[in-house]
């Protein structure tokens, strides 16, 4: 009988030692289900019990959104002061930070925060605007931000040439044809900076200045080198999270051995931080191309709007942007070769993501769609070189995927890898192809 008793008993401790750990590790589900449900004194009961999960951002996050729910900033701060000492670079934390050491009067605090996040994965005016929404009126911003790139890539394209009904009908039955270009090695070297500062002593008004230069040669063919560069100017405007800022700009574009093309843009922008993780942009931008003597016939002016929302937590982010463009021939009347396609309505979509990963990794993917409506009617052409104006105005339709990584070897060096795929889709002989690049390279931050 004694036996069975012992058998029993160490039965019943087995079963309760299994019964104990899950209990013990569901605390922070415990916790995030009665966030979920509102009852935050419960959730940070929860929490504060969860010690192995102390390290997990998401809970500190609800941690501390449940305290401010129940009227208790001090411990918001000690939530929000956990989340930064665990990933320095979260925006989200750091903004409410900041607010929080601005109401108790604590300004080596902000100062500390502001100056540890500098997200060098952004580009250098991306860095400026982050900066901004950043401030405070007690700390004027003047801040450098630069970052130069240089990649070696291999650049694939196959055309297909498909002629339209009308030209058939002419010629007779003519297959699709196909035609590898080969591939090029390329060499790609970018330069960007931006200066950011403040204008009055309490920090809405600012100014920022941008500069962007490329230089891309083309190893096997040098009429195809591109070089360019654009300079920006912005006076901004900044209220709690809102910004408002007019940038004005200027883009010089050498092409086919020749100064192609000047372009001149000005953009109103929006910007605003919402629930500390959503950052929204709405723009308008108009645009003016002039091209080299001789080419006068694509000189044109365009109008867009455009609108982005950027889902942030930590440091990974989504990107989602829609934008609207016309653009018009500004010498409707000028003759030139056919077809100019010039004339034509723009809806692009984009989505845009990064994911950081541990040792310093980090990975990208893109998606880019849009359809070209052209005002024109299709051109092909026969086996004379003969240009024939077909009865269907010319659509468009591109896609592009993108597929990067990266790792930091220093502080301020990474080294990338990306994969870009295009395919154009169209009834103009000559802008129907695929596009497959390669690229790797090295990426210095200032």
């Amino acid at each position: 009988m004694k036996s069975i008793q012992l058998l029993f008993l160490s039965v019943m401790l087995i079963i309760g030692t299994f019964i104990k750990t899950p209990l013990s590790a569901s605390n922070y589900e415990s916790g995030k289900r009665a966030y979920e449900q509102k009852d935050y004194k419960r959730a940070v009961y929860y929490f504060k019990k969860s010690f192995e999960e102390y390290s997990n951002v998401e809970m500190q996050l609800m941690w501390a959104k449940s305290e401010k729910e129940l009227g208790r900033p001090e411990y918001v701060m000690s939530a929000y002061e956990r989340i930064v000492s665990l990933e320095p670079k979260n925006l989200e934390a750091s903004l409410n930070l900041v607010e929080l050491y601005k109401e108790v009067g604590q300004r080596q605090e902000v100062k500390k925060v502001i100056s540890n996040y500098d997200d060098r994965d952004l580009l250098p005016y991306e860095r400026s605007i982050v900066s901004k929404f950043l401030t405070v009126e007690y700390l004027k911003s003047d801040k450098f931000s630069a970052v130069i790139s240089s990649a070696i890539a291999y650049d694939r394209e196959i055309g297909v040439v498909e002629l339209d009904e009308h030209t058939s009908d002419l010629l007779g039955p003519i297959e699709s044809v196909s035609k590898d270009f080969g591939g090029s090695l390329i060499s790609k070297t970018t330069a960007s900076a931006s200066y950011l500062r403040d204008l009055t002593a309490r920090g809405d008004w600012f100014y920022i200045v941008d500069i962007d230069t490329l230089v891309r040669l083309n190893l096997r063919k040098s009429l195809y080198n591109i070089k360019s560069i654009k300079l920006a100017g912005a006076i901004g405007y900044k209220i709690q999270n809102s910004m408002i800022k007019v940038p004005i700009g200027y883009k010089f574009t050498n092409y086919l051995g020749k100064n192609l093309l000047q372009s001149y843009i000005i953009s109103p922008t929006l910007s605003l931080v919402v629930d500390s993780k959503y950052i929204i942009d709405l723009s308008i931008k108009s645009l003016t191309k002039k091209y080299a003597s001789g080419m006068n016939m694509y000189d044109s002016s365009a109008y867009s709007f455009a609108s982005s929302l950027k889902y942030l937590r930590g440091k990974d982010y989504l990107l989602f942007g829609v934008e609207y463009l016309t653009n018009s021939a500004k010498g409707k009347s000028a003759t030139g070769l056919a077809p100019r396609y010039v004339d034509s309505k723009y809806l692009g979509f984009s989505f845009d993501s990064a994911f950081y990963m541990q040792d310093g990794y980090m990975l990208n993917a893109s998606y880019v769609l849009r359809l070209n409506y052209f005002d024109e009617k299709n051109h092909s052409i026969d086996n004379n070189g003969v240009v024939l104006l077909g009865d269907k105005k010319r659509k468009d339709n591109f896609y592009n995927l993108g597929l990067g990584a990266s790792k930091d070897i220093s502080d301020r060096t990474k080294i990338t890898a990306d994969y870009y795929y295009s395919r154009n889709i169209t009834p103009y002989y000559g802008a129907n192809y695929d596009k497959i690049v390669f690229t790797i390279g090295l990426k210095y931050n200032f």
